[in-house]
């Protein structure tokens, strides 16, 4: 069960960091000079979209792999535990 419990740590730890990335928006303006305009200020995930996009294609990625291993070590788990019933029932009954 350790690997099950390492396992969901990775996972919600890569989540909080897809969206720390996603929800940290950075603020940026030009400003204009006196007497020509408006200032223009824009608005955009941390690091810009390219890298928020493929902070969530890896996020992804990671976390469905990290899903895929809990899968198999709770199988994994069951299966041991299992075999070890059996053999406790069939010396119990010799």
């Amino acid at each position: 069960m350790d690997r099950v419990i390492a396992w969901s740590t990775v996972a919600v730890l890569t989540i909080v960091v897809v969206l720390f990335f996603g929800l940290v928006q950075v603020t940026s303006c030009a400003d204009a000079a006196p007497g020509q305009g408006e200032s223009v200020c824009t608005t955009g995930p941390m690091g810009g979209a390219a890298v928020f996009w493929s902070v969530v294609i890896v996020g992804a990625a990671v976390v469905a792999a990290s899903i895929w291993r809990i899968v198999r070590n709770v199988r994994i788990v069951r299966i041991v535990r299992n075999v070890r019933i059996v053999r406790l029932v069939r010396t119990r009954q010799d």
